[in-house]
């Protein structure tokens, strides 16, 4: 056999590191062949320049820091404001309950945090193991998790002994956990071939298509800006199709009592407003998170203005809610109520997913967004009813944090809120006040229940199945 030969029967493309969406099935058709030959030559182009790649290790580096920062402030202003509603003095000691409120707040703050970077490292090829690794360092009941560093805190006599004392602790171990995660990171961007990941993802026609063919699209758009681009996308579709699927859930157990054969009591509207103004605004908190880590793209609080308009519209432009509170205006049964709100999700998705479509540049899929199998970016680990109460999971409804909130997890539920709400302002996404569903009583009031989050007080600590803070 000739050294040429064994050098051809040698090669083997390799798919490792794509995930299953992104993978090419190969045949042995002529079909098959071609796309075998088209994989091998995308693999051996570059369609990841050097300086594309720099920059988008500089974004994720940036906005890294800028989600422990944003973690670490909130966990101060959670210390100095218990100091300060306790009436104690700098220099004495929080109680057990007093810590172990401060503590589960930040608790939601940093399930937020998972959220928040989740969003980013999903845009990126190969990064299941990155974004895996990255929950479990922070969420997970490891003893070095930073849920739990941040709970032993409460053991340390000198770390809680003062405000200061505790400022420090904290401050310490949230900058650890920031060391150890963006060295993961910089790592995955080190050891990861951004050209072979890619590769299978190309449209390309042929194995004669030239690098810069394949590297940019008509418009100028990279392939690796065109792949987090349409990343964007999915985590758009799946999001707004899985808070469409939960509405019906909510409102199962807010105004009709549990039971679809119940009668309709307007007065559960009060709550489901509140419900859905905290999930939309969580949902924008996603969309403004993931659009960040996009290169080249100047226009992510038009994108994320638009979600909002499109959500809270009124007048001759209006939006999702009032579909919505409309669906309510008759007393209707769940069954009639079911049918009118699927009706409203699928009008308001095909007026998102247009202005999105225009925005990015992508075409979006034509899909049903009340059916469907919708993931969670949370891994299975942190996405059950049994891990912080199901918050990851809506109690039940399907979409994070959308559902009544059971009272030991007020706190949770306000770090989170507290945190997603601050990041979804800053990018645009506003609920405008006095937003909420109007009680059907004929006089036409509305409920108004605001932007509001709800401050909760809790009674303590709750440890759930040791999986975090509840």
């Amino acid at each position: 056999m000739s050294t040429e030969r064994k050098k051809r029967l040698a090669f083997r493309p390799s798919l490792g590191g794509s995930t299953l969406e992104d993978r090419v099935v190969l045949s042995t058709t002529r079909t098959g062949v071609v796309a075998a030959a088209a994989l091998h030559a995308a693999q051996n182009q570059q369609l990841v320049t050097p300086q594309e790649l720099l920059q988008v290790r500089n974004i994720y580096a940036q906005q890294f820091r800028a989600a422990y920062n944003d973690l670490r402030n909130y966990a101060f202003n959670q210390i100095v404001g218990a100091y300060s509603d306790a009436g104690l003095t700098p220099r004495q000691r929080l109680d057990f309950t007093q810590f172990s409120n401060i503590m589960s707040t930040i608790g939601g703050a940093l399930n937020a945090t998972a959220l928040r970077v989740s969003a980013q490292y999903n845009l990126l090829p190969a990064s299941d193991n990155l974004t895996n690794n990255f929950q479990t360092s922070l969420l997970s009941d490891a003893r070095r998790s930073l849920v739990n560093q941040l709970l032993a805190i409460g053991n340390s006599r000198s770390a809680t002994r003062s405000e200061t004392a505790l400022l420090n602790a904290v401050k310490n171990v949230i900058n650890n956990n920031a060391i150890q995660n963006l060295n993961k990171q910089n790592a995955y961007f080190r050891n990861t071939n951004f050209n072979a990941a890619l590769a299978g993802t190309q449209n390309v026609q042929s194995a004669g298509v030239s690098a810069a063919a394949v590297r940019t699209n008509a418009t100028g758009t990279s392939a690796l800006q065109q792949f987090m681009l349409n990343r964007a996308v999915n985590q758009f579709n799946n999001g707004f199709g899985a808070l469409g699927s939960a509405f019906n859930n909510a409102a199962l157990n807010t105004v009709f009592g549990g039971n679809a054969n119940n009668a309709f009591d307007p007065n559960g509207l009060t709550g489901l407003s509140s419900q859905f103004n905290n999930a939309a605004t969580n949902l924008g908190f996603q969309l403004s998170s993931a659009l960040r880590a996009v290169p080249g793209l100047t226009n992510q609080n038009q994108i994320v203005n638009n979600l909002q308009t499109g959500f809270f519209g009124n007048g001759t432009n209006p939006g999702l809610v009032t579909s919505l509170d409309n669906a309510f205006a008759n007393n209707p049964t769940f069954s009639n109520l079911t049918n009118s709100v699927n009706g409203a999700f699928n009008t308001a998705y095909g007026q998102l997913a247009g202005s999105l479509s225009n925005l990015t540049g992508q075409t979006l899929p034509t899909v049903n967004p009340i059916t469907g199998n919708f993931s969670s970016l949370f891994n299975s680990n942190f996405n059950s009813p049994t891990f912080n109460g199901g918050f990851n999971t809506g109690f039940g409804t399907g979409f994070p944090g959308f559902g009544t909130v059971p009272s030991n997890l007020n706190n949770f539920n306000t770090g989170f809120s507290g945190l997603a709400n601050n990041f979804a302002m800053s990018s645009g996404f506003t609920v405008p006040t006095g937003t909420g569903f109007t009680i059907p009583t004929g006089t036409g009031l509305g409920t108004g229940t605001g932007t509001g989050l709800g401050t909760g007080t809790g009674t303590g600590l709750g440890f759930g199945t040791g999986t975090g803070l509840a």
